[in-house]
């Protein structure tokens, strides 16, 4: 299992070392994104998804010389358009499937390391330990889902540098291979909540507290028929076998702990990249909010746990208090990164390459 950490040491090791080098950090970055690109693109049957993509790959069909626009777009996979083309394109072309592990491996790596040099102000490995931890079975497993989280984020700190040309096409790109990607959307909408009603940390307290009654109310069957008309496959996620009550509760501590380290971003106003900033504030709390449906709904899950990559926030935002403020965000978020992987221990196998 070491290979699967490997990245979590690497980045805390040298996390400090690095001191915020520019040009330090994004060689380091850009090591630790070749390993991953190595090590997923080889890798075997160490996930049941393995089999699911194997399966779809095996089943899709080649091109043919009279390509019509019809065929181009008919779904084989009953996945993402993206997704069924991307295959059957490796499949003509007569490689495996390594490929297409090959292609969302260098993908996301090159998601994470744009993300990473974006954070001019924080310390890159630290971000990079946070993206690794909270897409990490995307990245080893989940590769549609992996490479949709990663894109959100990078969309988002476009849409924050008012690169909106750039931000649909990103999207576009990442809708191809799995509609999750819409959800960045949800994410805008309620940043602008956020941002209109000035939430600070008593109202947000005090809108949790509101809402925790409806942890006790069944709203799966709901929620469903509401995810079900954005996508038919939801229907397949409308039960949830990954969350719990608990599991709401230990992320609603970790919030409030990493709020209490941090001032309220709505105060601020000289600090560099504010949008982005109250983005990513906007989206940790909207991942707490999220988490007390998810454990109905499995498709929540999911999205609060990209809504989780907020806790970004918290890098950039204690960076610039005390030392020993910053010290102790990070070590709580080292703790609960370090939970969140070890849940994902039960998903992979011992790891293995395909040859």
């Amino acid at each position: 299992m070491f290979i699967y950490i490997f990245p979590v040491v690497y980045a805390l090791t040298l996390a400090f070392i690095s001191n915020k080098n520019r040009i330090l950090d994004r060689i380091l970055i850009a090591i630790i994104c070749i390993f991953l690109i190595t090590v997923i693109s080889i890798k075997g049957e160490i996930d049941k998804d393995y089999v699911n993509y194997l399966y779809l790959f095996e089943n899709s069909s080649k091109f043919q010389g009279n390509l019509s626009l019809k065929d181009l777009l008919a779904n084989y996979t009953g996945l993402e358009i993206g997704f069924n083309i991307l295959n059957r394109l490796i499949k003509t072309l007569e490689l495996n499937i390594q490929y297409i592990y090959g292609f969302f491996s260098l993908s996301s790596a090159f998601f994470i390391y744009k993300i990473c040099d974006n954070f001019k102000s924080a310390n890159k490995l630290l971000v990079f330990l946070v993206l690794y931890v909270q897409t990490f079975l995307g990245l080893w497993v989940q590769i549609r889902y992996g490479l949709a989280s990663l894109a959100i984020i990078l969309a988002l700190i476009l849409y924050s540098q008012k690169k909106y040309k750039l931000f649909l096409i990103l999207i576009a790109f990442s809708a191809l291979f799995h509609s999750i990607t819409f959800s960045i959307f949800l994410i805008i909408f309620f940043y602008k909540i956020v941002v209109k009603l000035k939430l600070n940390k008593t109202y947000i307290y005090l809108i949790q507290l509101g809402l925790s009654p409806l942890l006790f109310i069944d709203l799966s069957k709901y929620i469903g028929n509401l995810l079900v008309i954005a996508n038919a496959r939801y229907i397949d996620y409308t039960e949830n076998n990954e969350g719990s009550i608990n599991s709401y509760l230990i992320r609603l501590l970790y919030f409030f702990i990493l709020c209490s380290l941090s001032i309220n971003p709505l105060k601020a106003n000289t600090l560099k990249h504010r949008q982005i900033e109250l983005i990513l504030y906007s989206m940790s709390i909207l991942s707490v909010i999220i988490f007390l449906f998810a454990f109905q709904v499995t498709i929540l899950y999911r999205v609060g746990v990209i809504c989780e990559l907020g806790y970004l926030y918290f890098i950039m935002k204690t960076s610039y208090q005390s030392k020993e403020n910053y010290i102790m965000a990070i070590g709580i978020m080292v703790i609960f990164l370090f939970y969140r992987i070890n849940l994902s221990f039960n998903e992979l196998d011992v790891y293995k390459t395909f040859f």
